[in-house]
């Protein structure tokens, strides 16, 4: 092989390392992030189940034993929509206002 062909090789072999650096360094971010999202997506899950599970119990006390159908309401209801229940249960008089 001749000296002057010498730098053009290198320049390849630096090339693809650097890709396949550039290639294993993506991979890991993208790891990375993906496992931030899926804590974060469980820690608001979690949220939103735990405060549905507290209105059930707090209808449950205030009216009695609940409907399956307003268990199932609560349990997929939106965050906003929990919101919207919890704070009009303190002046709810009948459990009608909630099915």
């Amino acid at each position: 092989m001749l000296i002057s062909e010498k730098p053009g090789m290198w320049a390849r072999q630096w090339k693809r390392e650097g890709i396949l650096e550039g290639r294993k360094e993506g991979r890991e971010e993208g790891f990375q992030e993906g496992r931030q999202e899926g804590i974060a997506q469980g820690l608001r899950q979690g949220e939103l189940s735990g405060r549905a599970a507290l209105l059930e119990r707090l209808l449950a006390r205030k009216f009695g034993p609940l409907s399956d159908t307003l268990i199932q309401r609560i349990r997929t209801g939106s965050d906003s929509e929990l919101e919207t229940w919890s704070l009009n249960f303190v002046d709810a008089d009948f459990i009608d206002y909630f099915n």
